[in-house]
């Protein structure tokens, strides 16, 4: 089993220290114990141990000295220190570049969704390859044809077999729903809500999208109509993709709680614009400027895909890693469906309004949420205090 970072840097800054002189000298303790102050046994464990990683420093024996010693703070606290800086900074970096390319691939569908039809933005060419619905049956067909490829082409690595405790009976069986388990594992750490919230948000606006703005806005649209929906929905992942490698260097200049909370108010802005000046006939559904919503939904979900993954592999790192992201789906999928909901109960100037407070609210709390989240991780990582010695 892989040793935790901490436990490494400890026993080595430990071990560097007893090799000087003066941690040597014979302590009471070493005298009621024979001189050594650890037991054969522990010192052949911890030689075997130091062969199996490979050389090094020397491990240290468990002891009743080194356990009652306290850690060398100053070259164990900057070592590790200096680690979990380099481990966010590449998960930040490598959640830009995963957003930038799932983005990418997004822009290509929704821009081939308008020009199959015939139409870019407020451009019309002469002749539609396809209607909508034939669009539609396309993709569909294309969904369906890669899922069979999937099927019978691709094979996914041979798992090893899990490790049997002693004292277990059986071998467990395979998990056929491991994913959902470790998803409900997390729900007691409240971690896994705090930085949640931005997932909400993302589910909110981009329901509140596809169902109010693309369906009620631009498909009415003058300018735009219905066959640009793909297009526009395209500039929006090119924006998203273009912000996402550069939000790496924001979140090292201002932290990522705050790019997270700039995330939330960029979509908070989608509802509020249409609840300040609603789209309508009689101003042209804002013509041109119709795209200031899309514009919002760019920035913000480039932050969900970018820095809020990142964030997600900061807290939950190794086996925690599954069940932290399905639940970052589950999150963001249930806000989808919320949204979906309110907009079919409830009459459209209640829902603007409904949809914009609570979006509003959330994003209020996402940077105050990721500070509680930060310090509830911090308490719990900080070793048990040492119990007192009895005399």
């Amino acid at each position: 089993m892989t040793m935790p970072f901490s436990a490494i840097v400890r026993q080595r800054s430990a071990a560097r220290l007893q090799s000087r002189p003066e941690a040597h000298s014979p302590t009471a303790s070493d005298s009621r114990s024979g001189g050594s102050g650890s037991s054969p046994h522990v010192s052949v464990a911890a030689s075997a141990i130091n062969d199996a990683r490979g050389g090094g420093a020397p491990l240290v024996p468990l002891t009743a000295e080194t356990l009652s010693a306290e850690p060398p703070s100053a070259a164990a606290a900057a070592e590790e220190s200096t680690f979990e800086a380099a481990l966010m900074s590449a998960n930040s970096s490598m959640a830009g570049r995963f957003a930038a390319t799932l983005l990418l691939m997004d822009v290509v569908v929704k821009l081939l969704f308008s020009l199959l039809q015939g139409s870019f933005l407020q451009w019309r060419f002469e002749g539609a390859l396809l209607s909508f619905d034939g669009v539609i049956l396309l993709f569909a067909c294309i969904a369906v044809a890669d899922v069979l490829v999937l099927l019978v082409a691709v094979r996914q690595p041979p798992v090893p077999p899990p490790e049997v405790d002693e004292g277990s009976e059986a071998p467990p069986q395979a998990q056929q729903c491991q994913a959902l388990r470790a998803a409900f594992q997390l729900w007691p750490l409240p971690e896994v809500w705090c930085i949640g919230l931005t997932n909400l948000t993302f589910g909110l606006c981009s329901g509140y999208m596809n169902g109010v703005v693309n369906g009620s806005f631009a498909a009415k649209s003058p300018l735009f109509g219905k066959a640009s929906i793909g297009a526009l929905m395209a500039c929006t992942s090119l924006l998203a993709a273009g912000c996402s490698l550069s939000l790496h260097a924001l979140a090292q200049r201002v932290g990522k709680g705050l790019v997270l909370g700039l995330g939330g108010f960029c979509f908070a802005g989608i509802p509020l614009s249409v609840l300040v000046a609603q789209p309508s006939a009689a101003n042209g559904f804002w013509g041109i400027w119709l795209l200031v919503p899309y514009v919002f939904q760019g920035l913000g979900r480039s932050v969900y895909e970018g820095t809020n993954r990142a964030v997600f592999a900061d807290f939950f790192r190794g086996e925690q890693g599954t069940g932290a992201f399905a639940n970052c789906m589950m999150q963001s999928g249930s806000a989808f469906f919320t949204s979906f909901l309110l907009q079919s109960t409830l009459p459209p100037g209640t829902c603007d309004r409904v949809m914009a407070y609570s979006v509003l609210a959330i994003a209020a709390l996402t940077a105050p949420a990721y500070a509680v989240a930060c310090c509830t991780a911090a308490r719990r990582r900080q070793p048990p205090a040492a119990a007192p010695e009895v005399t």
